[in-house]
């Protein structure tokens, strides 16, 4: 089994997303926040690292006049109890129509110029290959949350 320690994860995207940023001409921030106990996920880092840096390139892109990017950890606990962390980017960009957020995980599917439709199926066929799941909430005009679900890797897992 592999691993993954999404703070450590969430920290080498943050790093790599504002060296992404250090040419743009509208500054955008970025906030980390973190649950104090730390959580660890089954799956690869390396995959988990190219669901967030996607997923925080999108961000940046729909905040075109600059804005704040929040990459957040927390727990999240089921109704039926099962505990599994979750991931979210939430950003202060201009939101997600509803016809549009229908489609945005639809292979090829775009709204920018030159892009090829297929980051956020990437980041979908990621999050099922780990067997997590992905949720979105937004409006138009009002910002975007997109909130990764993982398994947590028990304790005796998560050390080795």
């Amino acid at each position: 089994h592999i691993f993954a320690r999404p703070s450590q994860v969430q920290q080498e995207v943050v790093s790599l997303l504002e060296k992404s940023c250090d040419s743009a001409p509208h500054p955008v921030t970025f906030s980390i926040q973190r649950e104090a106990e730390e959580v660890m996920v089954a799956g690869d880092p390396d995959q988990l690292k190219q669901v967030l840096w996607n997923l925080g390139l999108n961000a940046i892109q729909a905040m075109p006049t600059g804005g704040r990017l929040t990459l957040a950890i927390r727990r999240h606990v089921f109704k039926h109890g099962l505990e599994w962390a979750a991931i979210e980017l939430t950003d202060t960009g201009r939101g997600i129509p509803a016809k549009e957020a229908e489609q945005i995980f639809d292979p090829f599917y775009t709204t920018k110029p030159g892009g090829t439709g297929l980051g956020l199926t990437i980041v979908q066929k990621i999050i099922d290959h780990l067997g997590g799941r992905i949720e979105v909430s937004s409006g138009a005009g009002g910002g975007s949350t997109f909130r990764v679900l993982l398994k947590q890797a028990s304790d005796e897992k998560g050390t080795g």
